[in-house]
């Protein structure tokens, strides 16, 4: 049978569209992969990142730690309280495993591989297991058993070596997430470093999401693109549906990394934030070549505080004290900090030290104004103010520990003060 002309203009725009959808659909698909993907590697980042802001391990309680067997280490109080608060979202968010990285000392290292352990750990026989798991948390207790078939873990199991890359967002302290593909499967793993309570390096901790489940719902939702690509209309949708699922991932993920930056009972910036975004600041100010004033503030007799009303009237106080200065200074211009404890800081840029006077006698004022039910002491705050016009070979850590000594004067001479502490003249005054 023949086709005329007319039929053969149809057969040819049908071939040319369904070349045009199949072409569509190539690399839509392949965008879909790289951004669902993505958004699962944001979301393990972001998981990582919280978890190890929540941590809070003491420096004697990294060495008693490190010193467990393996199996000892799994029957840890510390460790069974780690393991038991993750899972409660590990299922839901579809993670594995979390654990915590920890290099050791030379002196430290017990295990070296063997030559049967080369392709396990990838390194030549005889290099040194010199990180071991300070924690280690699994989704649940059958997925232990099968990865040890049955057997259960070794001592030499708890110890490994870092690959290249790993170890190298080890020793740079980095927030990042990454790909991965070995005999354990294909899977991302978000990584954010860890820290003690007095503030010195533990090492970096691990969210591994395992992406079977995610590849097989991946490819099911590439079929179905590919079955429907003919018609637009539901193309269209299953498309704009993927879409916004993946930017409201991203969306989640980055409102869940924000929140890791605010301090929980005050919504003040934490001292994770201080330290990941110091460097900033100072260039700021360095490159517009504007005043830097830092003003260090804690709550006089606190700790008498506490002992006296309870943790819960404390705690109310200090949420009252942040809304305090919150009321006070200048919103978008004036960046508050909860610096640790009842201990809080402001930072002012090119402001003139008559403005901080002002905003400080009203934070002064409204805290002792605050009213606590069963409360009838007044609260008073001791200051320390530090300012600086920022110069190459210097940085922000040295003006806070200014502002920190000027605090310390106030406290010195009774309280309820304030000292100012400037690098141009080096002097103090009250």
């Amino acid at each position: 049978m023949f086709l005329n002309k007319k039929e053969k203009s149809y057969y040819f725009l049908v071939v040319f569209c369904i070349i045009f959808v199949l072409l569509l659909s190539f690399f839509s698909i392949d965008s879909l992969k790289n951004d669902y993907f993505d958004a699962i590697g944001q979301r393990a980042l972001s998981v990582a990142v919280v978890t190890a802001d929540s941590i809070k391990l003491s420096d004697s309680e990294v060495e008693r730690l490190e010193k467990l067997g393996f199996s000892d280490l799994l029957d840890d109080t510390v460790n069974i309280e780690f393991e038991q608060h993750v899972r409660k979202f590990m299922k839901s968010s579809g993670i594995k495993y979390i654990y915590i990285m920890r290099r050791l000392s030379p002196d430290k290292i017990k295990y070296t591989v063997n030559k049967e352990e080369t392709s396990y750990f990838g390194v030549p026989e005889g290099t040194k297991l010199d990180t071991i798991y300070l924690m280690d948390a699994v989704i649940d207790h059958r997925t232990r058993l099968e990865d040890t078939d049955n057997q259960w873990y070794c001592d030499k199991d708890r110890y490994t070596v870092l690959t290249k890359y790993i170890l190298d967002i080890y020793t740079h302290e980095k927030t990042t997430y990454a790909f991965y593909e070995d005999e354990w499967g294909s899977y991302l793993t978000g990584f954010a470093p860890v820290y003690s309570i007095e503030g010195n390096y533990i090492g970096i901790l691990g969210v591994d999401i395992f992406l079977e489940e995610y590849t097989t719902l991946v490819n099911k939702r590439i079929m179905i693109l590919v079955l429907l690509n003919f018609i637009s209309v539901i193309m269209g949708i299953i498309i704009i549906n993927s879409f916004r699922r993946i930017y409201k991932t991203r969306a989640d993920a980055y409102h869940f990394r924000q929140k890791s930056y605010l301090d929980d009972m005050t919504d003040l910036y934490n001292r994770r934030t201080l330290k990941e975004r110091s460097k900033d600041y100072w260039e700021k100010a360095l490159k517009q070549n504007i005043s830097i004033t830092v003003v260090m503030m804690d709550i006089d007799h606190f700790k008498a505080y506490n002992d006296k009303y309870g943790h819960m009237v404390g705690d109310e106080l200090i949420s009252k004290v942040a809304s305090a200065m919150k009321l006070c200074t200048r919103e978008n211009e004036d960046l508050l900090f909860r610096y640790g404890g009842d201990e809080f800081m402001i930072m002012f840029f090119d402001t003139e030290i008559n403005t901080i006077n002002l905003i400080i006698k009203r934070i002064r004022e409204h805290v002792k104004s605050i009213w606590i039910k069963g409360v009838d002491e007044r609260v008073t705050l001791s200051f320390g103010i530090a300012s600086t016009l920022p110069k190459e070979g210097s940085d922000l850590n040295q003006l806070i520990e200014n502002a920190d000594q000027a605090l310390y004067l106030s406290k010195q001479e009774g309280r309820d003060c304030i000292h100012f502490f400037d690098d141009r003249h080096q002097k103090n005054q009250k």
